[in-house]
């Protein structure tokens, strides 16, 4: 049930608040998209608590508000399934709306790798396997490979092969 929610959430999502902010298709309402998106996080929704962390980091259509935006960040660290996980993950390791912080990243990519998250197996593999972050540890990086592998995920299969 949480997977298909979320999924209509991912579909719903871009085309309701961003609508909003945009004016695409509705008269651009930048308070109400915001409206929106609050009434959405505040009831646990995982996707527009990102969204609402973006907004506040960038400040898209608000204020920019970094420690806002670490709220909604936070939540999702705390309420977000492992794909929400291992996207935030990736923000904290490029910068991208919250200041760069490459052992945070490691530890929601590991969170999300240990949820079943193939993305996040397979970063996880590429940092040990190069020592990127963490200590260069050629057996917990095939373990992280064979995860992703397993799961279909191509590219470590690949990998795993030798086709890459």
């Amino acid at each position: 049930m949480k997977r298909f929610l979320i999924f209509l959430w991912l579909i719903i999502l871009p085309i309701v608040f961003p609508s909003n902010l945009t004016g695409d298709g509705v008269p651009k309402d930048v308070e109400k998209a915001n409206d929106l998106l609050n009434k959405a996080a505040e009831q646990g929704n995982i996707l527009a608590q990102m969204e609402l962390g973006r907004i506040y980091a960038t400040g898209a259509g608000v204020s920019k508000d970094s420690e806002r935006a670490n709220y909604w960040y936070q939540k999702v660290e705390e309420n977000g399934d492992a794909y929400t996980q291992f996207v935030l993950a990736l923000k904290y390791d490029e910068g991208d709306g919250v200041e760069k912080d490459t052992q945070k990243a490691i530890e929601l990519s590991q969170k999300a790798a240990e949820a079943g998250n193939f993305y996040a197996q397979f970063t996880l593999a590429q940092r040990y396997a190069n020592g990127d972050g963490v200590e260069q540890d050629a057996q917990k990086a095939h373990f992280w490979l064979q995860k992703a592998a397993d799961q279909g995920y191509v590219p470590a299969q690949h990998e795993i092969d030798g086709t890459s």
